[in-house]
C-alpha cells in the first residue's frame, strides 16, 4: 500500500508548498476537494510533481447566484436537487478530463425517513448513469446514517465505496459499513479525533482503534492507497506541530504505521 495526504483547501500553507512539501518528503498521492477554486491549475501542478490524484472529492454545499444547494436537496423536489446533480456532473466531468479515475461522493446527511425516496432515487442513478458515461468510478462515503449508504449503493449497483474512519467513531448511525461494503471499497480516509466530533486528526493522536481499522483494511482485501485526510491547522490538536513539513512527516509516519498493522493481520 502506498500513503497519500490530501491537499487541504483551508489550511494555512499555500496549496502549492503543500505540493512541493508532499513531494519533498516522498508522498505519492493525493486528493483535493472539487471546490477548489483554481482546480486545474493545482490538478496540473499535481501531476507536474510526479503525484497521482487518486480522486477528486465532489462538491456537496454549493452556492450559485445566492441561492445554496445541498446533497440533502436531492431528496427534494425543486431546482436546489438539480443544480446539486448538475454540479456534482461537473466536478465528474473535471475527473475525465484529468483522468482522476474516481469521485468521492458525499450522500445525504439527513435521516432515513428524509434522505430516501423516489426523488432522491432518480437523482442517484442519474449520477450513476453519467459517471459511467464519463469512465469515472462513483464512490459513495459513510457520512452518519448507514441506511442512506445502503439504499444508494443498492440504486446504482456499480458504485464503490469510500471508508471514512473518522466519520463512523464520532458520527455513525446505525451498523458499520465495512462489514457491508469492504468489498466494494475503492477509497479511503483516513484520520483520527476523540469519538465526539470529526476532528480530522493525524492517526494514533486521538481515540480511534486503529488496531480495529488495520483489521478490518486486511479483511477487506483493499490494497490501495493509504490516504489521510487531515487538515493542518484547522483545530488546535492540527497545529500542535511546527511546521507543515513536520506535521507531514508525522502524518506520513502514521500512515506507514496503520499499514503495518494492516500487513500484520493478513501475514
Amino acid at each position: 500500500m502506498e500513503t497519500g495526504i490530501m491537499l487541504y483547501i483551508g489550511c494555512k500553507v499555500d496549496v502549492y508548498e503543500q505540493i512541493r512539501t508532499l513531494k519533498e518528503i516522498g508522498i505519492s498521492r493525493t486528493f483535493i476537494n472539487a471546490k477548489y477554486p483554481e482546480l486545474d491549475r493545482v490538478l496540473a501542478a499535481i501531476r507536474e510533481a510526479g503525484i497521482v490524484c487518486d480522486t477528486l472529492h465532489a462538491e456537496y454545499n454549493c452556492s450559485d447566484g445566492g441561492e445554496r444547494f445541498h446533497m440533502d436537496d436531492l431528496s427534494r423536489e425543486g431546482t436546489a436537487g438539480d443544480k446539486m446533480v448538475a454540479r456534482i456532473m461537473r466536478n465528474i466531468d473535471k475527473c475525465a478530463e484529468h483522468h482522476i479515475p474516481v469521485i468521492v461522493i458525499h450522500p445525504s446527511n439527513q435521516a432515513p425517513e428524509t434522505a430516501i425516496n423516489e426523488i432522491a432515487k432518480a437523482r442517484y442513478v442519474a449520477l450513476g448513469d453519467y459517471a459511467r458515461e464519463k469512465g469515472v468510478t462513483v464512490a459513495f462515503e459513510n457520512v452518519i446514517y448507514t441506511q442512506n449508504l445502503e439504499y444508494i449503493m443498492s440504486w446504482v449497483p456499480d458504485a464503490k465505496f469510500c471508508w471514512d474512519c473518522g466519520h463512523e467513531w464520532s458520527r455513525l448511525k446505525g451498523e458499520p459499513p465495512m462489514p457491508l461494503f469492504g468489498k466494494r471499497l475503492a477509497a479511503l480516509h483516513i484520520h483520527d479525533n476523540f469519538l465526539t466530533h470529526d476532528k480530522h486528526m493525524i492517526p494514533f493522536t486521538g481515540k480511534i482503534d486503529f488496531e480495529n481499522v488495520g483489521k478490518q483494511l486486511a479483511e477487506s482485501g483493499f490494497d490501495g492507497t493509504m490516504m489521510l485526510e487531515i487538515m493542518y491547522g484547522s483545530n488546535e490538536e492540527n497545529s500542535l506541530e511546527p511546521t507543515y513539513r513536520d506535521y507531514a512527516i508525522k502524518a506520513k509516519q502514521a500512515a506507514q504505521r496503520l499499514i503495518g498493522i494492516v500487513q500484520r493481520y493478513r501475514a
